[in-house]
């Protein structure tokens, strides 16, 4: 009896091996035979899916930005209360894990090469975009409509610093550093701080 895969299940494990390349070894250190390495299979079980590096990658900013939106379409759903959705949202986004360190870490490097391969360059546009809607939508609540767009911009660079300041130095960025931060920004808008338990991470 012939065995059963999940296509779409391994196309999953694939990006996620490629993500772990990238975090490690860069972009440039990508590659069919790294990833299926990593995988802990043949370059067949890779190439089956992907007739080369360019199409990995296309697919793998594919993905990104799929599991990007699902993760922010589900995050909140069935918050209510406005101040937790807003917390809730910014616990997401600040990579206060190790998972998280990772993602951002391979963000950070497919960014530096958008210039280059198309579907990086989309993926980057949509993804800030999305960021935007989604801070903009827990912001809306909140604060006075006139100060939407300020504070939405605000939030934005504040996430993207600490985003890069803690892949560059995640010994001096840990979740508890990158909370106190937050509330900062929060105070700076005058709205309730996020309590440093939900920094209580390991990274």
């Amino acid at each position: 009896m012939p065995r059963f895969v999940d296509h779409d299940q391994r196309r999953r494990d694939i990006a996620f091996a490629t993500i772990q390349v990238i975090a490690r070894e860069g972009l440039k250190g990508l590659s069919i035979s790294a990833v299926a390495k990593e995988l802990g299979g043949t370059v067949t079980l890779v190439t089956h899916y992907y007739s080369s590096k360019s199409a990995l990658i296309d697919d793998l900013a594919e993905q990104m930005i799929e599991n990007y939106q699902c993760q922010m379409d589900e995050l909140t759903r069935d918050i209510e209360d406005p101040v937790a959705r807003l917390h809730c949202f910014l616990d997401w986004a600040i990579p206060n894990s190790t998972l998280g360190i990772n993602e951002e870490k391979v963000r950070i490097r497919l960014v530096e090469n958008s210039d280059d391969i198309p579907a990086i360059r989309s993926m980057t546009n949509r993804f800030d975009q999305h960021m935007r809607s989604f801070i903009r939508q827990h912001l809306r609540p909140l604060i006075p409509e006139s100060m939407l767009e300020q504070y939405t911009e605000l939030l934005r660079v504040m996430i993207s610093g600490i985003c890069l300041s803690a892949v560059e130095t995640p010994s001096e960025w840990p979740p508890e550093r990158q909370v106190l931060v937050v509330n900062s920004v929060l105070r700076l808008i005058a709205l309730p701080e996020m309590s440093l338990q939900q920094a209580e991470k390991t990274l």
